[in-house]
């Protein structure tokens, strides 16, 4: 006997039909209640990321890391966490040590610590924008020497573990002639990696280094070098790569920032100069943010502005930088502005606290959890992020 034939012999059509209304309602209020639950959930989260962006940034100091010591004077020093939080690097001149960020105290690394230059002619550092780890390494022969930072982790025992991988790159010659490099802008993409040098005799240099795939499945090197000096008046105090490097805005002693179209690395175009302080203010620091959209401007009063490209009439596609947001001022000169790995926050340094102290706010994206700085060459500062979210009217 079928199925729907023994259903007929123990219930009427009538029954069957309510049952099978009753099962198809209880299945509809079922999936209904669920879509509403997912969207109070999802009402729920977003009320609890925005509530932070209300709320006054601050930061706790959690304790010093004592570093090994130094015999000569530090002159440039970078940081940085790994993605996980677990070790920082610290690279002062050209040596590199590792601080285990334990979850009780913070320590030196069990990998020793190494110098990456042989004689230490360091002059100069940079850090490249975006995920990763790339430094570089300006000499005083005008050399810049990539530096790639990997963290692998791995699995003993259900517990994690860490190791750092340490990549000195091929140096590349950052002018024609060799002079110590006094400021250095770098970014490395899949096929390039461009270098913008402020040698000793105030000439502004830049390096396009790319590498072209050969129909026969080799590689060929080719270098680029252009002298920008000319297009600029004026002393050169800041400059900064966009994170594709097809941007590059440089400051100068006199408040003004000049803005170079990149694209074409061998024919560089000034696209634009503005007047980004008073003339009696030098700019001081740079950084592309929001997808090279937005360029945040430090200066010598301490002044912190973001600026944009704005389109000058809607029946036109031609764009001019404008100032869109002002912060709360430093008490000093702005030293450094430090961008996150999300590309839409900010940290920045002054002169006379030699910290991040965080007097302006942090727009729309979270820092790490933690914040590393170093305010003493001999020592590394853990800053534990809570709450690090602020409006940006």
């Amino acid at each position: 006997m079928s199925g729907p034939a023994l259903l007929e012999g123990l219930f009427t059509r009538r029954q069957i039909r309510s049952l099978t209304d009753g099962v198809t309602r209880l299945i509809i209020k079922t999936g209904g209640v669920s879509i509403i639950l997912c969207i109070l959930g999802m009402c729920v989260f977003l009320v609890k990321e925005v509530i932070p962006l209300f709320l006054p940034t601050q930061a706790t100091l959690n304790e010093p890391v004592a570093l090994s010591p130094i015999k000569h004077p530090v002159t440039s020093a970078l940081v940085g966490i790994d993605e996980h939080q677990e070790l920082a690097y610290v690279l002062r001149d050209d040596s590199l040590e590792f601080v285990f960020l334990g979850e009780g105290t913070a320590a030196i690394s069990k990998v020793p610590a190494r110098g990456l230059l042989p004689d230490g002619s360091l002059t100069a550092l940079a850090r490249a924008l975006g995920k990763g780890h790339n430094l570089a390494m300006g000499t005083g022969d005008g050399r810049m020497i990539p530096v790639a930072i990997e963290f692998t982790q791995d699995f003993h025992d259900e517990e994690r573990s860490i190791a750092p991988t340490v990549k000195v790159g091929t140096p590349i010659a950052a002018a024609p002639t060799p002079q110590a490099i006094t400021k250095l802008a770098y970014q490395t993409t899949e096929s390039e990696a461009r270098v913008a040098a402020l040698l000793e005799d105030q000439h502004l240099w830049l390096t396009t280094g790319r590498n072209v795939s050969r129909p026969d499945g080799t590689t060929s090197a080719s270098t680029t070098q252009v002298d920008l000096t000319s297009n600029i008046s004026g002393r050169v105090t800041a400059l900064t790569l966009a994170s594709r490097a097809e941007l590059l805005a440089v400051g100068t002693a006199d408040g003004k920032v000049y803005h170079f179209d990149l694209r074409d690395a061998a024919k560089p175009l000034l696209a634009e100069t503005t007047q980004a302080s008073g003339q009696d203010q030098a700019i001081t620091a740079l950084a592309y943010l929001m997808g090279d959209r937005s360029l945040v401007v430090g200066d010598a009063a301490g002044q912190v502005v973001v600026w944009m490209p704005v389109r000058e009439h809607a029946g036109t596609n031609q764009t001019h930088m404008t100032a869109v947001h002002r912060f709360l001022p430093h008490q000093s000169a702005v030293t450094e502005i430090t961008i996150s790995q999300r590309d839409k926050g900010f940290i920045t340094t002054d002169a006379k606290e030699k910290k991040f102290g965080l007097p302006l706010d942090v727009c729309t994206a979270r820092l790490s959890r933690h914040l590393a700085t170093g305010r003493d060459p001999q020592q590394l500062f853990l800053t534990q992020r809570r709450m690090e979210w602020s409006a940006c009217d």
